[in-house]
């Protein structure tokens, strides 16, 4: 929109300004010049943005899969959504599985031939934890990217022996909190937007209007 409007309105009332020779005041120039770059400056900032999360995503890539989700597991605004998704996907995966019948040795080795390394690395965690005599909710204790309420639903699962139902269940709260999120944050992104657009509609009327105002006085 502005971009447009720096093309076509905005350049016929400059002109038309500089003909009747309409005196402006400092304020009015600033907000001129403001709209007039603001769509580079918005350009150049998502570019940018984008630039930053390529170079990002390219060093994170080269990382051990260890520290990949040590890393993921801890960026600001996105490790809630890391954390989840990969809970969710755990949860999901192995209620699955359980429902079937599929002993965790067996899960483990599917996990092993599979070509995601997350899902290699889940696999080799709890391949070496389990030789040493450690519980499934004992081993997801160590992965980052696990929350700790998932623990919680295993340790009732096992008690009860109904631990594929406490992972479908759990997996569902997941879906829930997902959205829950979404929708708190887009509940703070819409206000700000149309905040941002009321004040770009109030500098777009104070640029064009108030200099047609003085023109007019100079008329009269």
């Amino acid at each position: 929109m502005l971009t447009i409007l720096n093309h076509t309105v905005i350049p016929e009332f400059e002109t038309l300004f500089a003909t009747m020779d309409v005196t402006r005041s400092p304020f009015q120039h600033l907000l001129t010049y403001s709209i007039m770059v603001l769509p580079k400056f918005i350009s150049i900032f998502f570019i940018s943005i984008f630039l930053i999360l390529i170079i990002m995503r390219k060093i994170i890539q080269r990382l051990p899969i260890n520290k990949q989700i040590r890393l993921l597991s801890k960026l600001p605004i996105f490790h809630h959504y890391y954390r989840l998704y990969k809970t969710y996907q755990f949860a999901s995966e192995f209620a699955l599985f359980y429902k079937h019948g599929v002993t965790l040795h067996h899960i483990v080795n599917l996990y092993q031939q599979q070509e995601d390394l997350y899902l290699n690395y889940l696999a080799s965690v709890i391949a070496i934890h389990t030789t040493k005599g450690d519980t499934l909710d004992q081993i997801l204790s160590r992965v980052p990217c696990i929350e700790t309420e998932l623990i919680t639903f295993i340790q009732q699962g096992e008690r009860s022996g109904k631990l594929g139902i406490e992972l479908q269940l759990y997996s569902t709260i997941i879906i829930d909190k997902i959205q829950n999120r979404f929708q708190q944050q887009i509940r703070f992104i819409q206000p700000t937007i149309f905040l941002i657009l009321a004040i770009l509609i109030v500098a777009l009327y104070a640029v064009i209007m108030l200099p047609m105002f003085d023109l007019m006085q100079t008329l009269k």
